[in-house]
C-alpha cells in the first residue's frame, strides 16, 4: 500500500510534527536527509510496512527472512543497507540493497534515533 508524500522532524529527543515547516517541505520536498537549527527532518518513502505503518528514512526495517536493514535516501529515491555483523561488529553495511523482498510484509522494528542498538551503536 503507497502513502501520499509526509515528514517527520527529530528534534534530538523525539519526533515532532511542525505544521508551517511541514508546509513549507510540502511545497519544497527534498529526497534525503536534511538536519536544519538541530533537527534532521526525513521523509516517507510512500509505502507502509505489513502492519499499516508508514516508512520513512532512517527506519529500521525486518524482511520475512529475518534480515534488518535500514531505510536511506540515494539520488533515485530511497534504498536499502542491511545490517550486519562483519569480523565482530554489527553496523550498517556500505552496500545499497534494491530488493528487499515485498515491503508491505516488512515490519518497521524501529529508527535510528530511538533504537540506535538495532544498528549496533
Amino acid at each position: 500500500m503507497t502513502t501520499k508524500l509526509a515528514f517527520r522532524i527529530w528534534d534530538g529527543e523525539k519526533f515532532v510534527i511542525e505544521p508551517r515547516l511541514m508546509a513549507s517541505l510540502l511545497n519544497f520536498p527534498q529526497i534525503f536527509t536534511i538536519a536544519t537549527f538541530g533537527r534532521t527532518i526525513q521523509q516517507s518513502i510512500g509505502i507502509v510496512d505489513g502492519a499499516g505503518i508508514v516508512i520513512f528514512e532512517g527506519d529500521v526495517v525486518r524482511n520475512q527472512a529475518g534480515r534488518t536493514f535500514v531505510v536511506e535516501w540515494c539520488r533515485r529515491g530511497f534504498e536499502y543497507k542491511e545490517i550486519a555483523e562483519v569480523n565482530g561488529k554489527r553496523g550498517i553495511q556500505p552496500y545499497w540493497v534494491n530488493n528487499i523482498g515485498d515491503e508491505s510484509l516488512c515490519q518497521v522494528i524501529g529508527n535510528i534515533f530511538e533504537t540506535p542498538q538495532l544498528i549496533g551503536q
